[in-house]
């Protein structure tokens, strides 16, 4: 008989290698090295996103149109660049951050870097440019209102932070109406500053390549001796209640079961997350193996422990029959309940920490990933060993641990609930 090998747990996850250095200009820099590879990622982290705007959506729309035309050179001309060395560029943005990205092969490194210099530093919001812009976010946003899941996501997010909340407001049509250039020119000199950023390299990075970020970063970034980070605004209190919004023709109902949580600091935040799991995290799930394989809902039923860097949230979802959301409300309710009343067994516990264990090696699988965990811990202000605490801390969670946190905060009457369907 073949035999078969023994199967050990996780027990020891340690945080990558990385250097830590300090550009001419002051901003610091981390690198995470691998030469087996051909391939260089540059990342500029500028802290902000929402909560530095002055006019609602403009974070979003600056970040966008920073991947058009710069000062100098046309996005025809951009796109054609980066095409022609295939590589990768582009300014995203979420809530807290916006991030300027550089991938390509190590031997067009030289090559791109200067291009990626223009574009986070003499950005031309071209007027024209701007209303084609703004055309297609509009079309999008019209788009996207035709999605229960989506109208129930924002829905959600508009009750448990308040509507005019920079992490609860949704943007509309007459949001993107109103900006005007100078909207844009204004956000970025005011955040995309030196004072403001810190970079990650990762990959094949040399000497060579690290001579060319500190040469073209420290020409390019602009500077604000004055630059002061935003207040964050809390979150008033919402009372909690259950909205439902018509769609006539749906063939499904989309349902968003939630309430306001904490950000990755909160001591209750590995507790929570075990328990996040536990209910709706996997695919193995309480919520999946109740809603999805015994009594055939939908085909995913999911919860979610959102956190940004100064609040966040936790989420139930699903889309179901129009004949079923009210039995898939009850179910839910009912696993919430269960949670709150029974220790959750020594096996069901011991597979989820198995789980958890192999998910959060992948964190740190291979250069690309370490470098993204390193870059939320910088985001979130954590230090790189709060990453091994963290694991640590996972692996004391107890059953009574996991009661105790339902007990905590899915308390009667304590959540949101949208419904978006027929």
């Amino acid at each position: 008989m073949p035999v078969i090998p023994k199967i050990n747990k996780i027990t020891n996850i340690k945080s990558p290698s990385y250097k830590y250095k300090v550009l001419s200009n002051n901003v610091p820099i981390y690198i995470i090295h691998d030469d087996t590879l051909p391939i260089v990622k540059l990342e500029v982290i500028f802290s902000g996103g929402r909560v530095s705007e002055k006019k609602r959506s403009t974070s979003r729309i600056t970040a966008g149109m920073m991947n058009e035309s710069t000062q100098s050179t046309s996005a025809k001309k951009i796109d054609e660049t980066i095409d022609f060395y295939g590589g990768r560029m582009g300014i995203s943005s979420n809530m807290d951050t916006m991030t300027a990205s550089l991938f390509c092969l190590k031997k067009h490194f030289k090559s791109l870097i200067s291009l990626f210099g223009e574009i986070i530093s003499q950005p031309k919001f071209d007027s024209k440019e701007l209303q084609t812009y703004i055309k297609n976010q509009k079309q999008r946003l019209q788009l996207s209102l035709e999605e229960n899941d989506i109208i129930a996501y924002r829905e959600m997010t508009a009750n448990v932070f308040g509507k005019k909340h920079v992490y609860g407001y949704n943007s509309t049509f007459e949001d993107y109406d109103a900006i005007e250039s100078k909207d844009l020119q204004s956000y970025f000199q005011n955040n995309f500053v030196k004072e403001n950023c810190f970079v990650v390299a990762s990959g094949n990075i040399g000497d060579d390549e690290f001579k060319l970020i500190d040469s073209v970063l420290c020409d390019t970034l602009l500077s604000d001796a004055n630059f002061q980070k935003p207040i964050y605004s809390p979150v008033n209190f919402i009372q909690p209640e259950e909205i439902f919004i018509e769609k006539k023709n749906s063939v499904q109902t989309a349902i968003r079961i939630g309430l306001k949580t904490f950000t990755k600091t909160h001591s209750d935040y590995p507790a929570f997350y075990f328990l996040n799991t536990v209910l709706g995290g996997y695919f193995g799930a309480r919520l999946m193996q109740n809603i999805r394989e015994q009594k055939g809902y939908t085909y995913n039923v999911f919860s979610s422990l959102n956190t940004m860097i100064y609040d966040g949230f936790f989420s139930i979802g699903c889309e179901v029959g129009n004949e079923h959301k009210n039995a898939t409300i009850k179910e839910i309710f009912f696993e919430i309940d269960k949670l709150k009343a029974e220790l959750v067994s020594e096996q069901e516990m011991e597979l989820v920490q198995n789980f958890l264990m192999g998910e959060i090696l992948k964190w740190t699988d291979g250069v690309y990933h370490s470098a993204d965990m390193i870059k939320h811990l910088v985001i979130q202000e954590q230090p790189i060993s709060y990453f091994e605490t963290f694991v640590e801390d996972l692996q004391k969670v107890s059953a009574k641990d996991l009661q105790g946190m339902a007990q905590k905060y899915f308390k009667k009457g304590a959540f949101h609930t949208v419904i978006v369907g027929k």
